[in-house]
């Protein structure tokens, strides 16, 4: 993908910025010869694998203070529920590793 500067009114746009986590990922892969693959930390690739537990499959399911949730998705036919969700607590986990990476090392 080509990078796009503009500037309107003294205003950038367009402008394709990096956040750090990604910026070290492709640093690191550049540096290391390592393929070009998704960013295991990534936002996209954490809701993929938050969209799998979500499937009621984990023996956490099984708790009491899951059964809000389980009602939440129960009616969920098309999947849809369950894929925002995942998406929504990707973001909390991927802000995390910005914010507050003492809690994500543990």
């Amino acid at each position: 993908m080509k990078n796009h500067f503009c500037m309107i009114d003294g205003i950038a746009c367009l402008i394709d910025t990096k956040l750090p986590a990604a910026w070290l990922w492709k640093q690191a892969r550049r540096t290391l010869g390592l393929p070009p693959t998704d960013d295991p930390l990534s936002r996209e690739r954490m809701q993929w694998l938050i969209h799998a537990e979500l499937d009621g499959s984990h023996p956490a399911w099984t708790n009491k203070g899951m059964t809000e949730l389980q009602s939440y998705l129960n009616d969920d036919e098309s999947g849809l529920k369950r894929w925002q969700l995942a998406g929504r607590i990707a973001d909390v986990f991927d802000r995390y590793q910005y914010y507050r990476p003492k809690l994500v090392e543990n």
